[in-house]
């Protein structure tokens, strides 16, 4: 566009000398140089327009330009008109075509500074045709050689006004430009202040969006305004204000239909960086303004039909963090606003609305804050240093019966009882000295429970959370907290604790151990203290721990199966054994607590298994030795029949044949007669002390003795028999050895293992008494050199269901109840009997009493 050279001003000054001059010549021209009417009427018709231009111009009708273009083309025209009507008609003046080249000469910068260059060049070829036209109309010889010169000076003329007017037209371009910058800043600076200052002053209450989206489109022109609130829940652009012209917003509404407000655009986090990156974007394309949330088939529909091309894309952001979108949309050729405005204006409105949502929030808290300290039956206070109340909520009311002016006018010594006075400064003097560590939590909160005075001088229990108020450096300057009435349940917690104590006591006296375990087999508790000693393990080694890490598997799986029993039935009942010490038998009683617990109460009969145990065992032993004795009673029947009928028919033999027989058959006969009786008697004797020892009827009454006496004494009894077969007895006895023992007992089992000893040994043979003491016992043992015994007949010698008898070595005969006897005599003294022998070498006989002392 070409600019103006003079302004306003200086150009109206131009309008009025050219007029006057113009007006002048034309005036002068009439008087002294017009000699025809038609030169007349065009210098007169040349007054009246220059006259009637300026008039309109004065009146404002006519700018100054096209005043000018008149004046100029009319003057122009009046002088070519002026010279050609007096060349034409009347004669050929080269005065007057000087005249005329001389005053379009001065009409060419006139009109090249004021109308632009390109009229100058037209003027110029005006003067040059009207040169060319003189040279052929002349007859001046000095004119014609100079013609060619005088075109060029007046084409050189013309270039270089148009030159000028060129480099005067670039300066004031850049000149206007910088002007035209320096004016857009200052309307712009000027938008930012206002705006700032009519939102410095925004209520929170009032959405300030609408007003301010509608000033900035107004500022720059915008076609299309629009305002994106960024919801950090959604992670989207939610459109919350429009502002556009009638014919764009029904484009819009026809192409995205009524419900434009609270549309939403998904934001990935690729966007959100590239947003929060680029706060000013321009861009060509709704589709990338939005996302993709507009189809692009969308965006060249809304394009062709609102002719928009230009769209800013203005991220609101404070600190990098998104508070929204402000989008602005420009007409092809429109101006576009600069990006330190709208730089401003994001920055301005972004941090607007982040006051604007920590103010809103600000209001809901404090509104909410008040809704529950004036509706909360839990007090809310703030004290100094010296705990002198400063705020406390009306609740207190509540709490105490007093108002809240009167309990913080309310010393703290009036306020809790000494002891509770005392526990509180203690707790906070506490917390002071932990302040002097720097890493300590500042955000710590202690709780104190205290009693309270009522205002009727009564009192109440109360939990207080007590936290510091600090300042910005972080020094506690006072408390804040919240007391709570927890008198109630500081009530049943006593009555709980005394229940508690009642039930441990019955508990302790309980005899049975009490578990507690849940649903996972986890043992929750053990409650009897006082019964740790019955446990294997102490109570703290396995409270809280799995059965499966304290117990062996087998018992652990039968303590599970138990609870899983327990849960599903309500009770359960089984019996297991542990090895504590020694082996143990219990048996579990279980109860369901709830869903998921149970108590499982454990009984130890082991003292009532081992007596079933030993029930059964002494059942199985009487039944068995029932039968044994029936046996026994059946072979000694059996073998008390053979002596008796051999002495019944030896009687009757000598009755019916006494005066037949002779003395010697006689005497033979008696003789057979009193070994019988006498083995029988042997018989019956030995009968009788064993069914004494099995009845208990025999008296079992140990006491110190002198066993090498006792068996002095056996070695007397039996040397008779022994003498008969010429058996040699040697003793092997320690000297005054005292033993402890029933006498009477173990004299009868020695001098029956002697008595066997001689029975089956040959003649000539040997047998051997030895004592000794080994390993705190007695050993005595009777050895013979005789027939032994093979390994049958030994396992039969102590069975009493079948009493082994042997014929001895000079056909004595014997009952087979000497061992039995020997046997049970033996064990009454707590020791044991047993045999060592090879068939053909002799037997040894050895017995082991405890040695008593």
């Amino acid at each position: 566009m070409e600019q103006d050279v003079f302004n306003l001003s200086d150009r109206k000054k131009l309008l009025y000398i050219l007029s006057f001059f113009s007006l002048l010549g034309n005036i002068v021209d009439i008087v002294t140089y017009s000699n025809s009417i038609v030169n007349l009427s065009i210098n007169i018709v040349f007054i009246s327009l220059v006259i009637a231009v300026l008039v309109l111009n004065k009146l404002s009708s006519l700018s100054a330009k096209k005043t000018f273009t008149i004046i100029i083309y009319s003057l122009l025209l009046n002088v070519i008109m002026s010279w050609a009507l007096e060349a034409f008609f009347i004669e050929f003046n080269e005065f007057t075509a000087l005249r005329t080249i001389i005053i379009a000469s001065v009409l060419l910068p006139i009109s090249g500074f004021i109308l632009g260059k390109k009229h100058s060049v037209f003027v110029g070829a005006v003067i040059v045709a009207f040169i060319v036209a003189i040279s052929f109309l002349t007859e001046n010889t000095y004119i014609q050689r100079n013609i060619f010169f005088l075109t060029m000076l007046i084409a050189g003329y013309t270039y270089g006004i148009y030159n000028i007017i060129s480099i005067l037209n670039k300066g004031f371009d850049n000149e206007e430009k910088l002007l035209g910058e320096l004016s857009q800043r200052n309307n712009d600076i000027s938008f930012i202040n206002k705006l700032s200052l009519k939102l410095a002053d925004f209520s929170p209450e009032n959405d300030f969006i609408p007003s301010t989206l509608k000033e900035i489109a107004q500022h720059t022109d915008a076609k299309v305004a629009v305002f994106c609130e960024y919801n950090e829940n959604q992670k989207a652009l939610v459109v919350k204000s429009i502002e556009a012209d009638g014919v764009i917003l029904k484009s819009a509404i026809k192409i995205g239909g009524e419900k434009i407000l609270n549309t939403i655009s998904p934001i990935s986090t690729e966007a959100y960086k590239r947003i929060t990156s680029n706060k000013i974007e321009l861009l060509d394309s709704f589709t990338e303004v939005s996302f993709g949330a507009i189809p692009e088939s969308t965006n060249q529909m809304i394009k062709k039909l609102t002719g928009i091309n230009n769209i800013y894309a203005l991220a609101l952001i404070v600190s990098g963090k998104l508070y929204g979108t402000t989008m602005l949309a420009f007409k092809k050729n429109q101006k576009l606003p600069s990006d330190e405005l709208l730089k401003s204006y994001s920055h301005l409105v972004a941090l607007t609305l982040r006051r604007s949502i920590a103010e809103k929030a600000l209001i809901i808290n404090e509104n909410q804050l008040r809704c529950i300290t004036d509706n909360i039956s839990d007090v809310v206070f703030t004290t100094d240093m010296d705990l002198n109340t400063k705020y406390v909520s009306p609740s207190i009311f509540k709490l105490t019966g007093e108002s809240p002016e009167a309990y913080i006018n309310k010393k703290i010594e009036r306020k809790h009882p000494i002891d509770s006075l005392r526990l509180i400064k203690s707790a906070l003097t506490e917390e002071l000295e932990k302040e002097k560590n720097s890493n300590i939590d500042k955000k710590r909160t202690r709780i104190i429970e205290v009693e309270l005075y009522k205002k009727d001088g009564s009192k109440i229990y109360v939990s207080t959370h007590l936290t510091f108020i600090r300042d910005n450096q972080g020094n506690a300057i006072g408390f804040q907290g919240i007391t709570r009435d927890i008198t109630k349940r500081k009530l049943a917690e006593i009555a709980l604790l005394e229940s508690r104590k009642k039930l441990n006591t019955v508990v302790e006296t309980i005899p049975d151990l009490l578990f507690h375990f849940n649903r996972e087999g986890k043992f929750v508790n053990f409650y009897q203290t006082s019964k740790t000693h019955q446990l294997f393990i102490e109570p703290s080694q396995f409270v809280g721990k799995s059965i499966y890490d304290v117990l062996d598997k087998p018992l652990a799986d039968k303590i599970q199966k138990a609870i899983n029993k327990t849960l599903h039935k309500n009770s359960y009942e089984f019996e297991y054994e542990a090895f504590i010490g020694e082996m143990k038998y219990f048996h579990a009683r279980c109860a369901q607590l709830n869903e998921h617990e149970i108590i499982i109460i454990s009984s130890d009969i082991s003292k009532l298994k081992k007596s079933e145990n030993q029930l059964k065992q002494n059942s199985k032993e009487l039944k068995q030795l029932n039968a044994d004795k029936d046996r026994f009673m059946q072979i000694l029947a059996h073998d008390l029949r053979n002596p008796f009928n051999a002495l019944l028919g030896f009687s009757d033999l000598l009755l019916r044949n006494f005066k037949n027989y002779d003395d010697d058959l006689i005497k033979y006969y008696l003789d057979i007669i009193k070994q019988t009786s006498e083995r029988t008697y042997l018989m019956l004797d030995e009968l009788l002390l064993w069914s004494k020892s099995q009845a208990g009827k025999l008296p079992f009454e140990p006491t110190s003795i002198n066993l090498s006496n006792l068996i002095a004494s056996i070695y007397s009894e039996t040397q008779t028999n022994a003498q008969r077969k010429n058996i040699t007895i040697k003793l092997s006895v320690p000297e005054n050895f005292q033993i402890f023992a029933d006498g009477n007992m173990l004299k009868t089992v020695i001098r029956n293992l002697v008595s066997n000893a001689i029975k089956f040994t040959r003649k000539d043979g040997e047998i051997k008494i030895i004592s000794h003491i080994d390993n705190g016992n007695v050993v005595i043992a009777v050895a013979d050199n005789g027939i032994g015994i093979n390994k049958t007949d030994q396992e039969k010698l102590w069975n009493i269901s079948n009493p082994h008898t042997t014929v001895g070595t000079d056909n004595e005969k014997g009952t087979g109840l000497g061992l039995l006897l020997c046997k049970d005599f033996v064990e009454k003294h707590g020791g044991k009997i047993w045999v060592e022998s090879d068939e053909g070498f002799g037997s040894n006989f050895k017995i082991q009493l405890p040695l008593l002392n």
